[in-house]
């Protein structure tokens, strides 16, 4: 009977897990454009390996037989550490930073201007916008709604409003563009 119950544990945990990789994990990054989550994904995720790093071997070495010899127990140890982070970055990283993005969309503070030059319109509502703060090329889908689509020309300048989020990050408020007036 507990094999049977920790069996029906172990699917519903992989059918939450798919669930939020499926689903939840790409929602949160509609919210954000490309250079924002590159920026946040690089910075946050060696920051966060970096701790669990050290919070594995601290763990696994206090954990280990005390009866080894000392240097086959840092060997086990640091190689016990290492095999927790890659399994964090291979399975848990995008995880972490589907997180990290819903945590610094919980609280938005002031909103800012930017401006972008649009570089071509395909009628399937992709759009290439370029940045004039740091000339950054981006490709969007779907961000802007059919109205602003009409409007819209290729060279045109535009303002797009974002918002400086809890982590200092910036975000849509919604998943299409806000443009101001």
């Amino acid at each position: 009977m507990k094999r049977l119950k920790r069996n029906w544990i172990v699917i519903a945990a992989f059918v939450i897990f798919v669930f939020i990789f499926k689903y939840l994990v790409p929602l949160q990054f509609e919210y954000y454009l490309e250079r924002d989550l590159i920026t946040f994904s690089l910075k946050e995720t060696l920051i966060i390996i970096v701790i669990i790093f050290l919070i594995s071997i601290l763990v696994f070495y206090r954990f280990l037989s005390i009866k080894q010899d000392k240097i086959i127990r840092i060997t086990q140890t640091f190689g016990y550490a290492t095999l927790v982070c890659f399994i964090y970055f291979v399975w848990l990283h995008s995880l972490v930073i589907a997180i990290g993005l819903f945590t610094n969309r919980i609280i938005s503070s002031k909103p800012t201007l930017e401006k972008f030059k649009i570089t071509y319109i395909m009628p399937n509502g992709e759009v290439g916008i370029k940045s004039i703060n740091d000339n950054y090329f981006e490709k969007t889908e779907h961000k802007f709604n059919k109205a602003q689509l009409k409007n819209l020309k290729e060279k045109d300048t535009i303002s797009i409003i974002l918002y400086y989020g809890l982590l200092g990050k910036k975000h849509l408020n919604s998943k299409k563009f806000e443009l101001a007036e």
